[in-house]
């Protein structure tokens, strides 16, 4: 289908496949022969009467002067059959026309893994800008072919452009600038740079005999105020501890055994993170995350949550919050303690893994999916499934906590493949009965009743785990971030076809290796169908549907 958008990406053609025709190089998702191309509006004829080869559009035969991934085909016509041109006799006509994939939009495509044409994990889908159909790019910072597997490549910044003054160090789709041992500033060409301490020294002997004649006698001044201000900032400090809720905090630590959660100073805050924002944490969860290292403990790798103020009235629920989830439960991620001396207090959670293994990148990474198999997917869910009843359960009343934010980027995996709940405690503060915030980053996942009555109960999370099944299943993107707003195409898509038996129609083929996988795969749709109830009365209990699965896992 002919139709899109300008990007300059590098030209690439499939494994094995013809790469040009005479001077014009081919890239897929057109091809010359067969099985080098997506379909057949992308066949290209390569007449090799001509001296050099000349190409040639299958459908009514134009020449194919040259081919864009960014959507442009220009060919060589002299007919006004194309494209509705007035006819010009004699004439021929250099014409730039766009082209597109398939004829649905990128929130319906995603819906179809095997058909989809994004094949490369760093691709990115746009809808065609002039008619049906749409265009894949890659993401900023890469450059290549998204319609290949591994099509799209990390840009080396590096060494293309150099953006650093000293030290550049190349990122996955971006670059950081480092400034040498003795220097300081942001390192960039376009920012600060780097100044040298002795640069910073010599300005200050310069500043030297102003500082004697004007600066001294006021440090003379804040010297005298210095043990009067120590004693204020000590007062702000215990004070903004006890507005944080610390002292209801430790009253509650007293009352338990065997219960660890350690209480973090500024200081402790500043050596395990520089709130450095290079480290963006889960896609689907609001707030600011950083990475960080607990340098008591070795290698333990940390993730750190900086909050607003909780409101008086949820300090007791936030601090019961924080206990429960300070407990170890093989299926969810662990607070390990927290900061409540800051105007904006800080939880640390123990990190698995390096923040990148998801559940949503073993999904959806072209190099991994073969390698999730159809039983590791059920396990998983099971994992899931184990955290959300426990969460959910009695031993949680009093902490009383719906997760409500349930998406395959909240899922972290560990090296063993089980499945951990990442929960945001401090962004998240949604208790039963309660109502939460309007962010709508992954509404579709949302429960279609809390979208009308802005409350949540458990019953939510059954149909975010619905949700989270069908994405296991099928290879759907329900973060993509092409689908529109209130956009619930992949769950409805996915009960229908389920109920009308065409569960085979949107499988992600790479993990069925037989009929047992198939079996299996058949009830845990069922079961994921049941999630999707609109009705919250008519799904099942989460500790309902952790024990169906775990029925349903094959036996070691």
């Amino acid at each position: 289908m002919l139709f899109a958008l300008f990007i300059h990406t590098e030209l690439q053609s499939l494994p094995g496949c013809p790469q040009k025709c005479g001077n014009l190089t081919i890239p897929f998702p057109f091809g010359i022969n067969s099985n080098c191309y997506l379909d057949d509006s992308f066949h290209i004829i390569c007449n090799s009467s001509f001296k050099p080869p000349k190409p040639f559009m299958r459908l009514g035969s134009p020449e194919v002067l040259s081919i864009s991934l960014d959507g442009k085909i220009k060919i060589l016509n002299s007919s006004s059959e194309l494209m509705g041109l007035d006819k010009r006799k004699g004439e021929s006509v250099h014409i730039e026309v766009e082209w597109a994939v398939g004829s649905v939009a990128c929130h319906v495509a995603q819906n179809n893994a095997s058909r989809y044409a994004c094949q490369s994990l760093h691709s990115q889908c746009k809808d065609s800008s002039v008619g049906q159909g749409y265009i894949c790019r890659c993401l900023p910072g890469y450059q290549g072919s998204p319609y290949l597997v591994d099509g799209c490549q990390d840009i080396d910044e590096c060494a293309v452009s150099n953006p650093c003054e000293d030290v550049c160090i190349n990122m996955p789709g971006s670059f950081k600038c480092n400034c040498p041992i003795g220097s300081v500033g942001d390192g960039r060409k376009d920012g600060t740079g780097c100044r040298s301490e002795d640069q910073i020294l010599y300005s200050a002997l310069f500043a030297l005999p102003l500082a004697i004649f004007v600066v001294v006698p006021l440090v003379l001044m804040k010297w005298i105020e210095l043990p009067s201000r120590k004693k204020k900032l000590e007062k702000l400090r215990e004070d903004t501890f006890k507005q944080n809720g610390g002292n209801v905090l430790l009253s509650m630590l007293s009352k338990l055994r065997n219960t660890k959660l350690e209480m973090y100073t500024t200081e402790d805050m500043k050596s395990i993170t520089n709130y450095d924002a290079r480290y963006v944490m889960l896609e689907c969860n609001p707030g600011d995350f950083y990475h960080g290292n607990l340098s008591n403990s070795g290698s333990t790798e940390v993730v750190v949550e900086t909050i607003d103020r909780v409101p008086q009235s949820q300090i007791n629920q936030f601090m019961k919050q924080l206990i429960f989830l300070s407990q170890h439960h093989r299926n969810l991620v662990r607070i390990v303690g927290c900061c409540l001396y800051t105007k904006r207090p800080s939880i640390v959670y123990e990190l698995h893994g390096d923040g990148n293994d998801t559940l949503f990148y073993l999904i959806h990474s072209r190099d991994l999916a073969s390698r999730f198999t159809c039983e590791m997917r059920v396990r998983a869910a099971a994992g899931v499934a184990r955290g959300l009843a426990y969460l959910n359960s009695r031993k949680s009343n009093k902490a009383r906590i719906v997760h409500g934010n349930i998406c395959s980027a909240n899922i972290l995996m560990d090296s063993s493949y089980e499945a951990k709940i990442f929960y945001a405690a401090g962004s998240n503060l949604i208790t039963r009965g309660t109502t939460s915030s309007s962010d709508q980053e992954n509404y579709v996942y949302k429960d279609p009743e809390f979208t009308r009555s802005g409350h949540l109960n458990k019953k939510s999370d059954v149909y975010s785990f619905g949700v989270l099944l069908a994405e296991l299943l099928t290879g759907g993107n329900a973060l993509s971030p092409n689908r529109r707003e209130n956009d619930r195409s992949m769950a409805l898509d996915f009960v229908y076809l389920v109920n009308a038996g065409r569960l085979g129609e949107i499988l992600d083929e790479e993990m069925i290796a037989d009929a047992a996988d198939y079996q299996l795969v058949s009830k845990v749709a069922v079961l994921a169908v049941r999630c999707l109830k609109t009705e919250p009365g008519q799904r099942p209990k989460m500790k309902e549907v952790e024990a169906e699965l775990s029925t349903l896992m094959p036996t070691a």
